[in-house]
């Protein structure tokens, strides 16, 4: 009897941790892309580095977190993403700003997806 309440208790805390964790991705991808779509349609090359900074920052703050169960692979794309808007705002290129920003905001959306609560995640 010990062993099954033992293991009931571990399989509520892992559901626990799966549900967290699953909030806590879609937090931060919705928080992240808030962010992303208060970025001005066309780029003012003093201000709108200065922003997409503070989103870079924010993204390295919650990559080691992330990174427990998003792929790296999704994190970094996000973050070149980011790169690349920075040296479009900087250069004044407006075509090319545009095409990134709706990569940007479509990588972010990715990184919300891969944390959805579905039946093959919980177990």
């Amino acid at each position: 009897m010990k062993g099954c309440i033992i293991a009931g208790s571990i399989l509520i805390l892992v559901l626990g941790g799966v549900i967290f964790n699953a909030f806590y991705v879609r937090n931060t991808a919705d928080h992240l892309l808030h962010a992303v779509e208060g970025l001005p349609a066309i780029p003012d090359p003093v201000a709108t580095p200065t922003e997409i900074a503070a989103i870079q920052q924010e993204l390295e703050d919650h990559a080691p977190i992330l990174g427990i169960t998003v792929p790296y692979s999704i994190i970094d794309r996000v973050s070149e993403a980011l790169i690349n808007l920075n040296a479009c705002a900087r250069s004044n290129d407006r075509l090319q700003y545009t095409e990134t920003l709706a990569l940007l905001q479509d990588l972010i959306e990715e990184l919300s997806r891969t944390e959805r609560i579905t039946l093959k995640s919980v177990l």
